[in-house]
């Protein structure tokens, strides 16, 4: 039973549907962590939890999908190659870049997303982002971030704020929400994918 779900949730995944790319990674959850409790070192796993990571990895996944030829490859074995380059990046991310500068970090005087209005989210998200040494364009990657926090429902905004500033989980968004576990990630995934497309690759 198990076996055809996968392979009707995968039929759904070759043709785009991330509601089903995400129904997929629930159906083989316990697969996926078995792969990253083998693949992540003790370095990564005292940052981050497994879970947690397999929430990212979920949401690369969805940002990727419109762009994937499934021709010459099973979704399945797709996911694991995300999986792998997820576990590449968070490495470097925590490991090889370089000391944050103070000031980037967010004033602990200051509850995180205590301004709910987009200007002031754009505000955390690009201090959270820029470096000393890209100052000089804060300024216009603010706007741009102002402007795509705009075009967001205030759903969209609220489950940003929760999930990337306040670290909290999908599933407690997801009870904030009214939503499951399942759509809470993908509304995650659709709400950053607008916002890479609004701001692009700066």
């Amino acid at each position: 039973m198990a076996d055809t779900r996968t392979e009707e949730l995968g039929a759904r995944v070759r043709k785009g549907d991330a509601e089903a790319l995400s129904e997929l990674v629930v159906l083989q959850k316990s697969r996926l962590l078995g792969a990253l409790e083998r693949k992540v070192g003790a370095g990564l796993r005292r940052k981050m939890e497994l879970d947690d990571i397999l929430q990212e990895t979920l949401a690369r996944a969805v940002r990727d999908l419109p762009n994937i030829d499934f021709r010459d490859q099973d979704p399945i074995g797709w996911l694991y190659q995300v999986m792998d380059r997820q576990i590449v990046d968070l490495h470097r991310y925590h490991f090889e870049a370089k000391k944050r500068d103070a000031g980037r970090e967010v004033s602990a005087d200051r509850p995180i997303g205590s301004d709910d209005s987009p200007r002031g989210l754009a505000d955390l998200l690009v201090a959270s982002m820029t470096s000393p040494s890209a100052a000089v364009s804060r300024d216009m990657r603010l706007m741009r971030v102002y402007q795509a926090l705009e075009g967001l429902t205030e759903e969209m905004r609220n489950a940003i704020r929760w999930r990337y500033l306040e670290n909290l989980p999908s599933q407690e968004i997801a009870q904030r929400l009214g939503k499951t576990d399942v759509a809470t990630r993908v509304l995650l995934s659709r709400a950053i994918r607008k916002l890479q497309r609004a701001v692009g690759d700066s």
